[in-house]
């Protein structure tokens, strides 16, 4: 049940906050479980039983031309949660490969088309290190941009 708990979503933010140097903890991470409580406890047990609860979340999604995903938010506030979100078919989170993660980057340089990484997510340590390494090589490359611009003293 880690993963309909949004534990794993929240851990994962919690690693991306902290390479960010975002003194977030894993207890500050509002999640809220992809399966309303009610319906987790006896989710393994009877998992068939409650295709319609989501059948019903998806012909909705549908019907606005959107698919759902299961996101985590970071705001610049330090505030952060998971939840079942809808997001339209154009959006970079519609369209990813089982296993894969996504995170989108918004900031004053890319308010308007905002910075997208997608790296295989098949565990923490793949997760973390994926991430983790795009981040460098991005911060290299502004550094390098920037230093042709303006020289970077050592």
């Amino acid at each position: 049940m880690i993963g309909l708990s949004g534990f794993d979503v929240a851990r994962k933010l919690t690693i991306l906050a902290r390479q960010f140097e975002i003194p977030l903890s894993l207890e500050e991470v509002s999640a809220n479980p992809l399966l309303p409580s009610e319906l987790s406890a006896q989710f393994n047990r009877d998992w068939n039983k409650y295709d319609s609860y989501f059948e019903h979340l998806i012909v909705n999604a549908k019907r606005q031309g959107q698919v759902l995903r299961y996101v985590a938010t970071l705001n610049s506030q330090g505030q952060a949660n998971v939840q079942l979100k809808a997001f339209p078919a154009t959006h970079a989170f519609a369209n990813l490969n089982p296993a894969d993660n996504v995170v989108q980057f918004k900031t004053s340089r890319y308010r308007d088309n905002p910075l997208i990484v997608q790296e295989p997510g098949a565990g923490l340590e793949v997760t973390a290190a994926g991430l983790y390494a795009d981040l460098l090589k991005m911060s290299r490359s502004l550094l390098g941009w920037l230093g042709k611009i303006m020289p970077i003293a050592p």
